[in-house]
């Protein structure tokens, strides 16, 4: 093997094991409490990019006692920001009608990886 195989496949190596590092996210409530989720989706259109998280846990065994609740969130221009294009926050979809069709999409591109259950708001 010569020099230059080892270092191809030391990089192939090295990718392989970022493609199975999950894609975390840190969001701040309005009390500012710092919380760490996977981000298991994302989706763009024309009505903006959304995200669908669940909360994060670096231990296995945590992972399989957490009931990971999905959550759906667009994101939202910073209108208080300091003005630079870009800016913007993650915010829960206020609209039912955005929010079931959103939903609905990554329902259906996350079924085949994950047991998803719907939430019928009783309880």
């Amino acid at each position: 093997m010569s020099e230059k195989d080892f270092d191809r496949e030391i990089m192939d190596d090295s990718m392989e094991e970022s493609d199975l590092a999950p894609d975390l996210i840190s969001l701040i409530d309005d009390d500012g409490k710092e919380y760490e989720f996977e981000i298991l989706d994302s989706y763009d259109c024309d009505e903006g990019h959304y995200i669908a998280i669940i909360p994060y846990t670096p231990d296995a065994e945590d992972d399989l006692e957490n009931d990971g609740d999905l959550m759906i969130l667009k994101a939202v221009d910073d209108e208080e920001g300091d003005g630079e294009d870009g800016d913007f926050y993650y915010s829960p979809i206020e609209d039912d009608e955005e929010f079931n069709r959103i939903s609905a999409i990554f329902v259906s591109r996350l079924e085949e990886f994950y047991d998803i259950v719907e939430d019928s708001g009783d309880e």
